[in-house]
């Protein structure tokens, strides 16, 4: 059994995405919830925080949040991605054209 609390981050741009996602997160009981509403900010709490889950609600305010969660999979953290299909189905593309 783990006796150290969860922390999360949780990456989401709107107020109303970031209450709706908190709600359910807390319901989780972790130890502590970080929020972040920009992919650069998010970027530099991974830097110097560790977490056991990241959570990323794209678009970010700065950015898709794909290389954010490539950056968060190098982690010792689960990383749970939501996306729209459209953004999902762009992105792959994108990365199968510039590969």
């Amino acid at each position: 059994m783990n006796d150290r609390p969860e922390k999360i981050l949780l990456s989401a741009s709107g107020p109303k995405t970031t209450r709706s996602y908190l709600t359910l997160l807390q319901e989780m009981q972790p130890g502590e919830i970080i929020t972040c509403e920009s992919e650069r900010e998010s970027w530099k709490t991974l830097e110097y925080g560790t977490f056991s889950m990241v959570l990323i609600i794209s678009p970010l305010k700065d950015g898709d949040g794909f290389d954010l969660a490539r950056q968060a999979s190098q982690s010792s953290a689960g990383v749970l991605f939501v996306t729209s299909q459209e953004r999902y189905d762009a992105a792959a593309l994108c990365s199968a054209i510039f590969r």
